[in-house]
């Protein structure tokens, strides 16, 4: 490195680290940042005013600063970080060093700390406690100044599921002891407040993070995930980040159901990724009462949107509302405006009605749904659109009918009802079977032959397997257009949704609880198999044994002089029989004619 190569917006403070760089996705280390964060900030950012951005952040935070026109001064500890940052923003003031290098003369209108004030110091710096830190944070803040601070949970799901342990040298970034054993970190939304407001600052009520600290795509206020009208549809918002974030990604578990307890049990504060905080100096920041949602499926997917509480609660799409489309796959983001659906899951209500073993309870249910189907139907008794996505993930039960918790989504293609009907079949069976729930057919063992079984619930016959490929197919394309699969991936991804069976788990799932339940379950069908062999075993030995005494019995008795001569004896009686039969016939006869 030389002074010609430094960046003229480039300032080095002391403790660089000039090799090591923040953004390493494979040793988990990333830009903190997202949709829903850069939102936030727009309530936050003061025109023309001072900003102070501590710690590697994507482009889009700094865009949303910029095109305020805030003078914009970054802090990141990694040289290579800050050189690109200030390459791509000449606007910006980019500061390279340790926290405790920033001069605080000149307090700011808007500190962010979006990657939490762990990742401020650098390995040649002081070592400090968390409270120190955030303490230095605290104190750039100007008088009617904002901080907006996010603070990663311990104990959050990501944790919980992670298959990094918890303490210890994990990646090259833990040259600290383990925040865990730092008495001064806030361990609760409720202590992190108070830390603070020890600040001298005012804090505003907290924010849940999920599923990621670094880049969330939910931001939920505490006093929102607790509204009894909201709960529903905030276990599906929450469930729906964390299956966008681990999707083939290793964990210990399924964080879905988890995520989507917690917030059912309004465990949402305990278990969340982490608190985001928003305090002023000298007042108080009045956030808007709304949650931040962002669907940060690959493009041309993503969807960002707010829920807030006019006349009931509602969705409001925020950003580009343009329909996309890719492969007959169909998104139209205006059509999550409006009223917030009400209702119960129906994919939770299926797995309910199995686990009870209620047969009567799961026939109504999926005839239900068929009759559903069926009523939107053309006149070739073919689906479309929208009407041709009912996968039980994607509906919700109101009274007697159904609704699409996202009604986004539709489709080009076009399919009968009994294979729409079928892939929606086969989907519940593969969660019942991918995910080790409880059902009423345990000894089918196979995803096919349980669709089967639903299917004759719901009024079909599949004996065959034409209706079950159609709807295999089905789903590999809807699937394929959505994940923008290549042909050869589509075929890979139609070869392992056609070989699911008791030993698999769910496409896309590898975390460790569902592969040790397919385990499990092969285990316990070996089991089975060996203790009918066994008992087809004894049985054989038995009436082996059984026949060789009858052989041997009749050996004994056809090889002997005395039966010889016993079938012999036997033959001249059945020969005097017949010849005394013919004498007395014809003695018979003699007499009559006489």
């Amino acid at each position: 490195m030389t002074v010609a190569s430094v960046p003229a917006n480039l300032r080095l403070i002391g403790s660089e680290m000039l090799v090591w760089s923040d953004d390493e996705p494979g040793q988990q280390r990333t830009p903190a940042g997202g949709a829903v964060l850069a939102e936030l900030l727009t309530e936050l950012v003061r025109p023309g005013g001072r900003a102070f951005v501590a710690g590697l952040h994507d482009d889009a935070i700094l865009s949303v600063l910029e095109a305020e026109k805030m003078q914009v001064t970054c802090l990141m500890r990694s040289y290579p970080d800050a050189a690109k940052a200030a390459k791509a923003h000449p606007g910006v003031e980019v500061l390279c060093g340790d926290l405790t290098k920033v001069d605080p003369a000149e307090p700011f209108d808007l500190v962010l700390v979006g990657g939490g004030v762990e990742r401020l110091t650098s390995a040649d710096g002081p070592h400090l406690s968390w409270q120190e830190r955030a303490a230095l944070v605290a104190g750039l803040v100007g008088p009617g100044g904002t901080l907006a601070l996010v603070h990663e949970n311990l104990l959050g799901i990501h944790r919980l599921t992670s298959l990094v342990p918890p303490r210890g040298e994990r990646t090259d970034a833990d040259w600290t002891p383990s925040d865990s054993f730092d008495a001064t970190r806030p361990a609760s939304a409720r202590e992190l407040a108070a830390a603070v407001t020890g600040f001298g600052l005012e804090t505003s009520t907290p924010l849940l993070v999920f599923p990621d600290p670094q880049r969330p795509t939910a931001l939920v206020p505490l006093d929102l995930a607790t509204d009894p009208q909201l709960k529903v549809h905030l276990q599906a918002v929450v469930a729906t980040a964390f299956d966008q974030a681990y999707a083939d990604r290793p964990s210990l578990m399924d964080p879905r159901p988890l995520a989507s307890g917690a917030m059912r049990a309004e465990a949402g504060t305990t278990l969340a990724a982490a608190w985001l905080v928003v305090a002023t100096r000298d007042g108080q920041q009045t956030l808007t009462p709304r949650a931040l949602v962002s669907d940060e499926r690959a493009a041309p997917w993503p969807i960002r949107y707010e829920l807030m509480a006019l006349d009931g609660w509602n969705r409001r799409v925020l950003g580009p509302r343009a329909l996309v489309s890719r492969n007959g796959l169909i998104r139209d983001p205006q059509a999550l405006d409006g009223p917030v659906p009400a209702g119960i899951p129906l994919l939770d209500h299926l797995i309910v009605l199995g686990m009870h073993r209620d047969v009567p309870g799961l026939q109504m249910a999926l005839a239900q749904l068929a009759t559903w189907a069926a009523s939107r139907a053309d006149a070739e008794g073919r689906l479309t659109g929208a009407d041709l996505l009912i996968l039980p993930s994607d509906l919700l039960v109101v009274d007697d009918t159904f609704v699409r918790w996202d009604p986004s989504w539709s489709t080009e293609l076009r399919a009968s009802v009994e294979v729409a009907v079928a892939r929606s079949l086969r989907y519940f069976a593969t969660v019942l079977v991918g995910g080790g729930y409880s059902h009423p057919w345990p000894q089918l063992d196979s995803v096919d032959e349980l669709t089967r079984v639903l299917g004759g619930l719901a009024g079909y016959d599949w004996g065959g397997d034409v209706v079950l490929r159609q709807a295999i197919e089905l789903h590999a394309k809807l699937t394929g257009a959505e994940l923008g699969l290549s042909d050869a991936e589509i075929a890979e991804l139609r070869a392992r949704l056609a070989g699911l069976d008791q030993g698999t788990t769910a496409p896309g799932s590898q975390n460790i609880q569902d592969l040790q339940a397919a385990v499990d379950r092969l285990r316990a069908e070996l089991a089975h198999e060996k203790a009918t062999n066994a008992w087809n075993e004894k049985l054989l030995l038995g009436r082996e044994k059984a026949l060789r005494k009858a052989e041997s019995r009749v050996e004994l008795l056809s090889g002997t002089f005395t039966a010889r001569m016993g079938k012999l004896g036997l033959a001249l009686a059945r020969k005097t029989i017949q010849v005394a039969k013919r004498v007395l016939r014809r003695n018979g006869e003699e007499q009559e004619e006489g």
